[in-house]
């Protein structure tokens, strides 16, 4: 039995439950209509994933990583590094943690 024989059967049976009369000729025309619209089932119901779960999720990732930085050792958590070179005073931005005052643990 071919699947456009299967949708047939299907069909004249439920048009007779239902009290519908068909011709034959509707009979196979809607029959290759539902095989048709069958084979195409597949297209219609693709849902691509949700691009914000992976938003999500990259966005945990980096809170986890943020909560698990301590205070920086060479700068005291202030992010500056303030030293003297000669009678100059230099005040820069901490090479350890980028004037973030924390570092990854």
């Amino acid at each position: 039995m071919s699947k456009l024989d299967y949708w047939r059967d299907c069909l004249a049976e439920s048009f007779d439950e239902a009290g519908v009369t068909v011709t034959a000729e509707q009979l196979d025309l809607i029959a290759g209509n539902v095989d048709g619209a069958s084979s195409e089932y597949g297209s219609y119901s693709y849902q691509p994933s949700d691009p914000m779960l992976g938003e999500i999720s990259r966005l945990e990732k980096a809170l986890k990583a943020e909560r698990n930085k301590v205070g920086c050792g060479r700068c005291g958590g202030s992010g500056r590094e303030q030293y003297y070179a000669g009678s100059w005073a230099v005040d820069t931005q901490c090479g350890s943690c980028h004037g973030e005052g924390k570092v990854a643990a």
